[in-house]
């Protein structure tokens, strides 16, 4: 019991993402194929994934497991 840390990324997902990060490097004149930048798109589009993962958990079960049992008088 307690907070799963879910690290979970559909492929499709990622690959759609990561075109459209590299898309926004180019306006600022930034080489998204630099060395420092190859894995900077990939790194967005999970994280991207990873922050928004909520919108599809059950509230329910996740409050559900936050409530413990106290003995106090």
């Amino acid at each position: 019991m307690g907070y799963d840390k879910i690290e979970e990324y559909t492929p499709e997902t990622t690959e759609d993402l990561k075109e459209h990060y590299q898309y926004v490097l180019s306006p600022i004149n930034e080489d998204p194929q630099r060395e420092g930048l190859v894995k900077t798109p990939e790194r967005a589009a999970k994280a991207m994934q990873y922050l928004t993962h909520g919108y599809d958990l059950d509230t329910k079960e996740i409050l559900t497991r936050a409530l413990f049992k106290e003995e106090y008088s």
